[in-house]
């Protein structure tokens, strides 16, 4: 089954599922607001069956999807809070913002979220505090090698020189606009001028191109919001007609055909939100489940991008390279 497909169905049939659910009334109710791909959804319900938790047995889901509108999450988020499940994973940022104020007494795991403190969801990672804990993507409290500013230096890296890198975020999307103020605070540093293009809609994605023409940007920084994701294939044809080297923080997008990922394992992210699921349902309290930071990224290049737009990467880039896509 297609990606698509499959998002299309666990979207399409969230409405069926709580009916399903009431019938199992001593299963435990889940709720999802931004489901994952078809891999991950395959692993996360494979780690909660290990647990103990099947299925139309003792588990049940409430899924929504906001099939690549993600002004959808607020009324989705609403939804799901109504439904009064037992407990909340939210994919991202822009899912766990209108779950934050909706759901005060509704236990909330969230996994890919940029600095969960900052963004007011935990007190601290250690003790959180509240109704909500999970997984970020990022590498708190060390702000000289900050993932930000580790992409500009692995761009200046592959092509060396470069003095000009746009990025493209999307400043709706809270995780996304604090990766983009990271960026702008390291560029200095490094000797680089950054050029943000925000990108929230579709009809935003035009005039970031021009955008990036303008600035004259040697290079690409591609934010993995749902947007972003949704518009990858006509953001990869116009940096490889540009020539330009590109780099995300998702391992699908360099399979898609940008140059560089620096990556979490979502496999392995999915695995430990079944953990956290498993932990409260059992009765913990998010408050006392501390949030983990990533310990592990895989680094790919795309070589075939790489020899696309006529660009020769040094030997040191390949020796930490864990995956080449030839």
């Amino acid at each position: 089954m297609e990606r698509r497909e499959f998002l299309t169905l666990i979207g399409g049939g969230a409405a069926l599922w709580p009916t399903a659910a009431a019938a199992q009334s001593r299963a435990s109710h889940v709720g999802v607001l931004g489901p994952p791909g078809q891999e991950q959804w395959r692993v996360f319900t494979e780690a909660l069956r290990a647990r103990g938790w099947i299925e139309g047995q003792n588990l049940a889901f409430d899924i929504r999807s906001p099939e690549g509108r993600p002004e959808r999450y607020p009324a989705l988020a609403a939804e799901l809070v109504a439904l009064r499940p037992d407990l909340i994973v939210a994919a991202g940022s822009q899912a766990t913002h209108p779950l934050r104020t909706l759901a005060a007494s509704i236990p909330i795991v969230f996994v890919f979220v940029n600095d969960p403190v900052a963004q007011r969801f935990v007190t601290s990672l250690a003790r959180p505090g509240g109704n909500i804990t999970g997984l970020t993507d990022s590498v708190i409290g060390d702000q000289t090698n900050t993932m930000a500013g580790k992409f500009l230096q692995l761009l200046q890296e592959a092509r060396p020189g470069i003095t000009r890198i746009a990025l493209m975020y999307s400043p709706d999307n809270p995780g996304s606009a604090r990766y983009e103020a990271d960026s702008v605070a390291q560029a200095p540093q490094l000797g680089i001028i950054l050029e943000p293009v925000a990108i929230n809609a579709v009809e935003d994605v035009e005039p970031g191109f021009a955008a990036v023409l303008r600035s004259r940007a040697e290079a690409l920084v591609v934010q993995p919001t749902l947007i972003l994701r949704q518009q990858i294939q006509k953001i990869i044809a116009f940096a490889l007609e540009q020539r330009l080297p590109t780099i995300s923080r998702v391992t699908q997008m360099t399979r898609d055909g940008l140059l560089m990922s620096v990556a979490l394992d979502e496999i392995y992210m999915w695995r430990r939100v079944a953990d956290y699921v498993d932990h409260i349902l059992k009765g913990a309290k998010p408050a006392d489940l501390p949030v983990e930071q990533p310990s592990k990224f895989e680094f790919v290049i795309n070589l075939k991008t790489a020899k696309a737009i006529g660009l020769t990467l040094p030997q040191s880039l390949f020796a930490r390279a864990d995956e080449v896509i030839e």
